[in-house]
């Protein structure tokens, strides 16, 4: 399970461990941590669907699209970070610190990493 820590101990382990921000590529591309690479959750385009779907159909018809579109994407998630990363101890954000970096963070913990969750997200660093 992932320790969710504060901006100013996030920064401080960001010379340590490596940074993985999880959010969508244009959303990485407008600014991000410096050092983080981009695994991304969804893509732009998924992104905007699952926020239309929220907006329209709730949170729970969301999460269940949000869940559609990740489903075949699980192991990419986990051999990128495996690819890019040689320790188990990593940092992972999204914008709010919230359902993207927490899920993220329980996949990569399953994979035998040791996830450290920005409480707040990027918006606590900007």
């Amino acid at each position: 399970m992932a320790s969710t820590i504060s901006i100013d101990k996030f920064i401080e382990l960001s010379d340590i461990y490596p940074v993985v921000d999880v959010r969508s590529p244009s959303e990485y591309a407008r600014g991000h941590i410096p050092g983080a690479f981009n695994i991304p959750l969804f893509s732009d385009e998924e992104r905007a669907a699952v926020g239309t779907k929220y907006v329209r159909e709730g949170r729970q018809q969301a999460v269940r699209l949000g869940l559609e579109l990740v489903a075949p994407k699980l192991n990419w998630f986990v051999d990128s970070l495996s690819s890019m990363v040689n320790q188990k101890n990593i940092l992972v954000y999204c914008w709010r610190g919230g359902m993207r970096s927490a899920s993220m963070s329980w996949l990569f913990g399953l994979a035998g990493f040791k996830p450290f969750t920005l409480e707040g997200g990027y918006k606590s660093f900007r």
